[in-house]
């Protein structure tokens, strides 16, 4: 299960609707192991491969501060120590660094500025049809998908690998 948002322009017709994939018991090492995108993927699993513990995983939207694209990304966190992770991506239009969204009260939307939770500071979206920063996001219904993967024994074989290794540190 699931739920579906909606980001909406109220100045245009522009929408954008995305799953967060909240209920669906996604195991976040598959994620990361699936992930297309190589520079990311060969950090984290690296990291992971030398005892770094995965703190948080889900999917999130991001947006593009320069072109105000949307996206949809696998968000994560590691950290070892006092070193932490987390994944940069960038614009498939314009290769600027995409930023997380938050959605805020009274239906607005920001993006985040900076990673250190006690110092994010947000900056407004805009529409990237229009504009306007007049953008409202809508909570949707939950959805449930009967999409399941196939077994991977090397992936199977990775976890436990990186499981263990945390378990040494």
């Amino acid at each position: 299960m699931g739920r579906r948002f909606e980001i909406k322009c109220t100045a245009c017709d522009y929408n954008f609707m995305f799953d967060d994939h909240a209920f669906m018991g996604i195991d976040p090492y598959r994620e990361i192991y699936d992930l297309s995108k190589g520079g990311i993927k060969k950090q984290a699993c690296s990291l992971l491969e030398n005892g770094s513990t995965l703190e948080e995983g889900r999917y999130e939207p991001y947006a593009c501060p320069n072109c105000y694209h949307l996206t949809v990304e696998f968000y994560f966190r590691l950290r070892k120590g006092n070193d932490e992770y987390e994944p940069d991506y960038q614009c498939s239009h314009c290769d600027a660094f995409l930023k997380r969204i938050q959605f805020a009260a009274a239906w607005s939307i920001y993006m985040y500025e900076g990673k250190d939770e006690y110092t994010k500071k947000y900056q407004k979206y805009q529409c990237p049809q229009c504009g306007s920063d007049k953008m409202c996001w809508v909570p949707g219904m939950f959805y449930y998908t009967g999409e399941v993967r196939e077994e991977n024994a090397a992936f199977e074989q990775w976890k436990m690998n990186c499981l263990r290794k945390q378990d040494e540190t």
